[in-house]
């Protein structure tokens, strides 16, 4: 810039502009005071947070732990069990042509049952046991005083116990019936033997809780706790037998499980595994076939079998779904005791059907004195058999125990 310019006169417009740079001055002045605390304050206080709002909580000190302190309770608690593979059971039903036939289901979660079969014999409860188990249901009348299962009729073979007639010459399946109460002069009798018991924890509630103490269950040697199942069914005031596998026509594609009696085995190989079942638990009044339209018809695998249960006074029940079944001539050449079913009721599992075979049923018991049925634990069966028995004594019929019907031994 010549120095002429530095001493000559402002124009207008330099003059304006130059009062305009002056008049922003102390707006200026003032954001720079206003703005120098915040700015001193970043420079020199250490905040990560930036002035964020926080709490401030005091802790008390943590102490050591002394070196007396017990090895117990530095353990880690145990993990929970791993949940086990749902189980399978068998699901069992006679075929138009009377034979059974076998299937396999899940078991649904809620009806699972409570631990794995186990193979070894199940010992029944000590007396003190029995004595201190607090249970809410009825006790049973009894022909007898003796404790079910009754030492004495307990026969111990190795690890197993077994059935056996008593010193005193009672035979189990006496012992352990369920008195028959009053039958009405020319009443008719009828006797249900409801079967599976043990393999569905619903299904063998609902047969306990739904249907009346005379009908007998058949318990399956494949139940899991089976002796748990037996004190369950005798608190629910009734009979108990049990399920013998035996082997059908079609095995095996139908199989009955493991220890089923096969026709093509020794005698002692059948009885070994007959004494398996029966181990499994103890204070039953009977046998009953679980399948074996095979081994049911063919006497001289049979016989023996037969001839163990009269030794052990074990009555042996025919559920009556093979034609061919020597069941009941067998047992009457050898002096077992035994009787032999009229129908199983839900061979067609439908409400007109099991109410057409129970209608039958009950026309046998008028007609000659007597009738037994079989039927599976099914919800449709246990329901229709619920509404059938509402006015029974009213047609003239009386339900009975199915040991108030057996051909006694000699």
């Amino acid at each position: 810039m010549k120095a002429a310019e530095l001493h000559a006169p402002l124009s207008a417009s330099e003059r304006k502009q130059i009062k305009l740079e002056l008049g922003l001055l102390p707006s200026v002045v003032a954001s720079a005071l206003l703005l120098a605390p915040f700015a001193a304050w970043m420079l020199f206080v250490d905040d990560p947070l930036a002035g964020e709002p926080r709490a401030v909580a005091r802790l008390a000190p943590v102490q050591e732990r002394r070196a007396e302190e017990p090895v117990a309770a530095r353990q880690p608690a145990p993990a929970a069990p791993a949940p086990s593979a749902r189980p399978t059971v068998q699901i069992m039903s006679p075929g138009p042509d009377g034979r059974m036939t076998v299937r396999r289901v899940e078991v649904p979660a809620d009806t699972a049952p409570e631990s794995a079969p186990s193979s070894q014999p199940i010992a029944p409860a000590s007396p003190a046991a029995r004595a201190t188990a607090p249970t809410q249901a009825p006790t049973i009348q009894r022909r007898t005083e003796r404790e079910v299962p009754d030492p004495d009729l307990i026969d111990k073979i190795g690890n197993g116990l077994l059935p056996r007639i008593g010193p005193d010459g009672t035979r189990p399946w006496r012992a352990y019936g369920r008195p028959p109460g009053t039958v009405q002069p020319g009443h008719g009798r009828i006797a249900l033997v409801i079967t599976g018991i043990g393999l569905s924890n619903s299904a063998t509630e609902a047969a306990f809780s739904r249907l009346p103490p005379e009908v007998s269950v058949a318990i399956s040697p494949y139940a899991t706790q089976p002796q748990s199942v037996f004190e369950r069914a005798r608190a629910s005031g009734r009979e108990a037998l049990l399920q013998i596998p035996m082997e059908p026509f079609d095995f095996p594609s139908s199989d009955p499980g493991p220890q089923s009696l096969l026709v093509g085995t020794s005698a002692q190989q059948n009885i070994e595994r007959l004494r398996w079942s029966m181990a499994r638990f103890a204070g039953y009044l009977g046998v009953v076939p679980m399948m074996g339209s095979r081994f049911t018809s063919a006497p001289e695998a049979l016989r023996p079998v037969i001839e163990e249960l009269r030794a052990r006074g074990i009555a042996i029940v025919d559920d009556g779904a093979s034609v061919r079944s020597q069941i009941s001539e067998t047992a009457r050449g050898v002096g077992a005791a035994f009787a032999r079913a009229n129908a199983v009721i839900d061979v067609s599992p439908t409400p007109d059907r099991i109410d057409e075979a129970l209608a039958a049923l009950e026309t046998r018991a008028r007609e000659h004195g007597s009738a037994i049925g079989f039927a599976s634990a099914l919800p449709i069966s246990l329901e229709r058999i619920t509404r059938w028995r509402r006015d029974l004594e009213r047609r003239g019929v009386t339900l009975v125990p199915v040991s108030a019907l057996i051909t006694a031994d000699r």
